[in-house]
């Protein structure tokens, strides 16, 4: 294999927020933890890391607990009330003289913590493990709004199937007794025709509407894999406009 080849089969890099008033700690950090796996943006303040955080996509935050201005307990709480706040992780970093602090941190959304002067392999070991940990979690919520998706579609499939077997079988089982001949059972076969279309019709676009809608309701069917939508105020409301 290619060396260009192994580089396009290589994982995306994480992406870590370092936010420290000292920029030989954020260095430092850096050094240690490499940048292999990890590319970095700097903050060196509360206000800036919260500013950064609205634009740029973070899959974890390193931050110092005591910083001018706002800090870290209060820059959490403004970032976890954001986009993506609550999934992100946060490592607090704090010194042995303000271990008191991290029980707010935590209270506030932190995960974990590291005390200065940090042991180099604890700090690799519990960044690695927390990024890995945050790219599951991530991963298993794709899943699963995916799985919602395929389920909601099948429960919209059956749904439209029952209302058209419904009509078709209706419409079928009259076409096999009417006389054409006979005036006044052509008349009764185009009318209820035209009203199994409206029906069809109602079905269609109560199903649109409650497609923008986050109220989906579910009714039993069955003998049916799955529930249908409940789109029996959406049809009557389509039927009376016709």
């Amino acid at each position: 294999m290619s060396e260009t080849q192994s580089e396009m089969k290589q994982e995306p890099k994480g992406k870590i927020m370092l936010v420290d008033d000292e920029t030989m700690h954020r260095k430092l950090i850096k050094t240690v933890i490499g940048s292999k796996n990890y590319d970095y943006i700097e903050a060196s303040s509360g206000l800036e890391a919260i500013e950064i955080f609205k634009t740029e996509k973070v899959d974890l935050i390193l931050m110092d607990l005591n910083m001018p201005g706002l800090t870290g307990i209060e820059t959490i709480g403004h970032i976890k009330k954001l986009d993506r706040g609550i999934e992100t992780p946060v490592i607090m970093v704090t010194a042995h003289s303000n271990l008191d602090g991290l029980v707010q941190a935590i209270d506030y959304g932190a995960m974990e913590y590291i005390v200065k002067p940090f042991n180099h392999d604890e700090l690799r070991a519990k960044v690695n493990a927390i990024y890995k940990f945050s790219q599951q979690q991530a991963e298993l919520s794709n899943k699963k709004i995916e799985m919602e998706k395929l389920k909601l579609l099948q429960q919209a499939i059956i749904t439209l199937s029952h209302y058209l077997n419904n009509a078709f079988s209706s419409v079928s089982l009259l076409l096999q007794t009417v006389d054409y001949n006979d005036t006044e059972k052509v008349k009764d076969l185009m009318n209820i025709v035209e009203k199994q279309i409206i029906k069809v019709s109602a079905v269609i676009k109560g199903m649109e509407e409650m497609a923008k809608s986050t109220n989906i309701k579910l009714t039993d069917y069955p003998g049916a894999t799955a529930e249908m939508l409940d789109i029996d105020d959406f049809i009557k409301k389509y039927m009376n406009e016709n």
